[in-house]
């Protein structure tokens, strides 16, 4: 069992590093579908600005200034469909335990979702893109109204058993799933899967490029 357990994690990070990678390639084709859509970015490669929640400061979707965007990927799903995308609530590898959507240092106004279809994420095999521009206080309100209609979620995620590929699942409501992934180590991140209706709702752009 603890040998499975320590394969995944090798796993996983030998697979995270390589998404890195990726994502650094997609900025390009991205920074081409926002100019073709009417959206003014300037992106950031400056180090203390991404720790502060900020890959993207961009104008031109809301008419209210500048937008702060957290710029995220679902690249390891490109080859099949997938139907969420996944907030992180907790991560074990901070002293706030906070995951990057509750980071009281964040200056995040608004996340790039980013649902890459193809072969592979590489820039060269993308068929195409499916975008939404989501405020993130859009996305805490919605969870923190769950938070007080069900007070006894987290006692719920403690009653799941832990699945084969080392997480524990909660289906809270059609639109949410909470998640914990064991094998992600050290952080052991809970996250929130939110509905891509849901999501759609909450949008202020919503863009498909290419074939998906």
């Amino acid at each position: 069992m603890k040998h499975g357990y320590e394969a995944a994690i090798a796993k996983y990070r030998q697979r995270r590093s390589g998404d890195y990678e990726t994502c650094i390639r997609l900025q390009d084709l991205l920074d081409d579908v926002y100019a073709d859509n009417g959206l003014r970015v300037l992106r950031t490669d400056d180090r203390q600005l991404q720790l502060a929640g900020i890959d993207l400061i961009a104008r031109g979707w809301t008419g209210k200034g500048a937008m702060l965007v957290d710029e995220k990927a679902a690249i390891g799903f490109c080859r099949k469909p997938l139907d969420t995308f996944a907030f992180e609530l907790i991560a074990q590898n901070n002293i706030s335990r906070c995951g990057w959507l509750y980071n009281p240092k964040a200056f995040t106004t608004h996340y790039m979702l980013v649902w890459p279809k193809g072969k592979s994420a590489a820039p060269e095999d993308i068929t195409g893109l499916e975008i939404m521009c989501v405020p993130k206080s859009a996305v805490v309100d919605y969870l923190n109204d769950i938070w007080k209609q069900e007070p006894d979620v987290m006692g719920m995620m403690d009653r799941q058993g832990i699945k084969s590929d080392w997480s524990v699942a909660c289906r809270v409501n059609e639109d949410l799933k909470l998640v914990q992934s064991l094998k992600i180590q050290p952080e052991k991140p809970l996250n929130a899967l939110l509905s891509k209706r849901l999501l759609k709702k909450m949008s202020v752009r919503h863009i498909i490029a290419g074939k998906i």
